[in-house]
C-alpha cells in the first residue's frame, strides 16, 4: 500500500501525464497552443501541482498591467547567462519561464511541466487578479510590480479593486521574506505595497510613467494626486512617492542606482524609452539573484522581439521593398507608449481591433486613447472592430479608411504607400507599422503563415 508521500508523488504524475496530453491535443487539432488547458486539467487532478513543481526554485513573479511579458523575456535572458555558476559548475542555465504569454495558474502550471530538478530558475508572468494565488503557490524570491491601469473593463476589475487585492496579497505572512521590485511612480502601486514600503526588501524603482489618466484620486483618502514640476506625486494625506532607489535619467538613457551613482548606458534592440524601463526592473530584479548590472543589461540587448512583437517582416512588390514591424497594444496606457515609437517615415499605419474575450468585449477604451497625436499619417483601420475604430479616428480628425478582413487591409495598405511614397526609381524600401490588441495581433501571425491569404500583399517574405 503507497504511503501519503508516493501517493502524493504518483498522483501528481498522472497529473502531469494528463495535462500533457490534453495540451498536446489541444496543439495537433489546431485550438491554440494548449497552455491553459493543459495546466487546467492538471490542477484539477492534483491542486498542489504548482507548488510541488515549484518547490526548491528560485522563482521571480512579474504582474502588472503593462510590460509583463516584456519584462519577463528580459529577465529570463539576464538569468540565463551562460557565466552563472550553479550548483554543478559553470554553464548554460535553463530558466523555465511561461514565454508564450500564457499568465494564469494553468499557464503556469504548464510551463512547470518542462521543469527538471537540476533548473535553479524560474520567471512568471502573472495575470494582475491571480498574483496572490500564485505567489502563495511558488513562494517566489523576487515579485516585480510594475502598474496597474484600465484594461479588458467587462471581465476584469477595475484599478483600485486590483490594487486591493495586490494589498491583500502582499501583507500574507507567507510572503513577508519576499523582495519586492515596485514601480515607484504608479500611486496605486506604491498603495497595495503599504506598510511594507519601508522596509529593506522594497526596492523603489523609477522608469518613468507615461500615462497617469487611471492614478488622478488617492487609493488612500479619496482625495485627488498631484504632481509638481518634476512629475513626482503626491496626495495631502501620508501617500506619496518614494524615494527611488535606482531611476532612468536622460530620456531613459542611463539607469542609476543610489548606493552606486555611476551612469549605467542602456543598449536595446527593443524600441521605446518603456522598454528602457521594463529593462530596468528586470535588472534590478536579476541583481537579487546574484547578476551584476552591467551583465543583465548586456544580456538583454540579445532579445530582438518578444513573442512576435516588435519582429520585423520584409517583403517585395516589384521593385519596392516593405518592412513592416509588428506591434501589440491593448489599452490606453499601451497605446500612448506605441505612439512614441511609430516610425516617422512611414506613410501608413495599419490598426486592428478586435472585441474577444481575450481582448475584453467593452472597446469604450478606445476614447479615451488621444489618437489626435498620430497627426497626418494615414491609418487603415482593420479587425472586426475596425469601425469602431475608425468612428474615433474620424473625431480625432485622422485620415483613414477601414477595411476590416486583414488580408485586404495589409493590401491597401501597401498600395496607399506606394501611392503616397516619391518615387526615386530603382530599388525603394518603404516601412510600415502594424498595431494591434492581442486577438488582432494573433490574426496577423496566421494571416503570415498562410500562403493563400498572404499572396494578395506579399511575393516573397523573411524574417530580418
Amino acid at each position: 500500500m503507497l504511503n501519503g508521500k508516493r501517493m502524493r508523488l504518483w498522483r501528481m504524475k498522472v497529473a502531469i501525464w494528463m495535462g500533457l496530453g490534453f495540451a498536446k491535443t489541444t496543439k495537433a487539432l489546431g485550438l491554440g497552443q494548449g497552455e491553459q488547458l493543459g495546466g487546467r486539467v492538471c490542477l484539477y487532478v492534483y491542486p498542489m501541482a504548482i507548488h510541488d513543481l515549484a518547490k526548491g526554485k528560485k522563482t521571480a513573479l512579474i504582474s502588472g498591467t503593462n510590460g509583463k511579458t516584456t519584462t519577463t523575456s528580459l529577465l529570463r535572458a539576464a538569468l540565463a547567462l551562460p557565466a552563472i555558476s550553479n550548483e554543478n559548475g559553470s554553464g548554460q542555465i535553463n530558466v523555465i519561464s511561461n514565454t508564450g504569454g500564457a499568465n494564469l495558474p494553468s499557464g503556469i502550471t504548464t510551463a512547470l511541466f518542462s521543469a527538471h530538478a537540476e533548473d535553479s530558475f524560474c520567471v512568471f508572468e502573472v495575470d494582475e487578479s491571480y498574483l496572490g494565488e500564485v505567489a502563495r503557490a511558488v513562494l517566489p524570491k523576487v515579485i516585480v510590480l510594475l502598474n496597474l491601469s484600465r484594461d479588458q473593463l467587462d471581465r476584469v476589475s477595475e484599478v483600485k479593486m486590483l490594487a486591493e487585492k495586490w494589498k491583500t496579497a502582499l501583507e500574507l505572512e507567507c510572503l513577508a521574506n519576499v523582495h519586492l521590485v515596485v514601480n515607484a511612480d504608479d500611486p496605486m502601486v506604491v498603495w497595495a505595497v503599504g506598510n511594507r514600503g519601508g522596509g529593506e526588501l522594497v526596492t523603489w524603482v523609477g522608469g518613468g510613467a507615461t500615462w497617469s489618466a487611471d492614478a488622478t484620486t488617492c487609493p488612500n483618502c479619496g482625495g485627488y494626486i498631484r504632481r509638481d514640476t518634476s512629475n513626482s506625486w503626491f496626495c495631502e494625506c501620508d501617500l506619496k512617492q518614494p524615494e527611488y532607489d535606482w531611476w532612468l535619467e536622460d530620456n531613459g538613457s542611463f539607469c542609476v542606482e543610489k548606493n552606486n551613482k555611476d551612469k549605467i548606458p542602456i543598449l536595446l534592440d527593443l524600441p521605446g524609452s518603456f522598454n528602457r524601463s521594463n529593462a530596468l526592473m528586470a535588472t534590478v530584479a536579476a541583481t537579487f539573484f546574484g547578476i551584476k548590472k552591467e551583465d543583465a543589461f548586456e544580456a538583454m540587448r540579445n532579445v530582438t522581439e518578444v513573442a512576435g512583437r516588435y519582429k520585423k517582416v520584409k517583403f517585395s512588390r516589384g521593385n519596392i521593398t516593405f518592412r513592416l514591424r509588428l506591434l501589440l497594444a491593448k489599452n490606453p496606457a499601451g497605446w500612448c507608449e506605441i505612439f512614441d515609437i511609430l516610425d516617422p517615415s512611414s506613410p501608413v499605419v495599419v490598426m486592428a481591433i478586435n472585441a474577444k474575450i481575450a481582448d475584453g468585449q467593452d472597446t469604450s477604451w478606445l476614447w479615451d486613447v488621444p489618437f489626435e497625436i498620430i497627426g497626418k499619417r494615414y491609418v487603415v483601420s482593420s479587425g472586426e472592430r475596425g469601425w469602431d475604430l475608425g468612428v474615433r479616428l474620424k473625431y480625432a480628425q485622422v485620415e483613414h479608411k477601414v477595411v476590416t478582413d486583414l488580408s485586404d487591409a495589409l493590401s491597401h495598405a501597401v498600395d496607399t504607400a506606394i501611392q503616397r511614397t516619391e518615387s526615386r526609381g530603382g530599388k525603394q524600401c518603404i516601412k510600415m507599422d502594424y498595431v494591434a490588441n492581442y486577438t488582432a495581433f494573433q490574426s496577423l501571425q496566421k494571416v503570415m503563415s498562410s500562403d493563400k491569404s498572404y499572396s494578395k500583399v506579399l511575393r516573397k517574405v523573411r524574417p530580418l
